[in-house]
């Protein structure tokens, strides 16, 4: 079973100031893209901190829940990966929660928690019918 980071974080960090018809990434954003390439080149424990950083300045943004959480799954700390997740599943988002939910059910899985696995794969197939992987995982669970 994999994890799927958001990598929209990106683009819902990015500030609206605009200058001579330019956007700048703010400072939240930068720290999220260092945060990506660490996780893309399996750096989780860097990627976290990165992370982490960022969430100092958005203490609030699922999605930086999202982003933490994964990286704690990936390092195996389960338990504070459900946290994040479950802290990223409140935001409204139709796309950031399926996702959620969906990783959400992988750590269950992880953890044998099968029946409650189940729930999350299908709250994430509610917020997203057409996800293969949350069907698949559904099935094995």
């Amino acid at each position: 079973m994999r994890n799927r980071r958001f990598n929209g974080v990106v683009l819902l960090a990015i500030s609206s100031w605009a200058l001579c018809g330019f956007t700048f990434l703010d400072d939240v954003a930068r720290r999220v893209e260092k945060g990506n390439q660490h996780f893309d080149q399996a750096e989780f424990e860097a990627a976290l901190e990165a992370y982490r950083s960022a969430q100092t300045d958005r203490p609030d943004a699922p999605e930086l829940h999202y982003n933490v959480g994964d990286a704690l799954y990936k390092q195996g700390a389960i338990d504070e990966a459900m946290a994040a997740f479950q802290k990223a599943v409140e935001t409204g988002d139709s796309d950031l929660g399926s996702r959620a939910y969906y990783n959400l059910g992988n750590a269950l899985y992880r953890q044998q928690a099968f029946d409650k696995a189940v729930e999350s794969y299908e709250k994430s197939l509610e917020l997203n019918p057409s996800d293969r992987d949350a069907k698949v995982n559904l099935e094995m669970a």
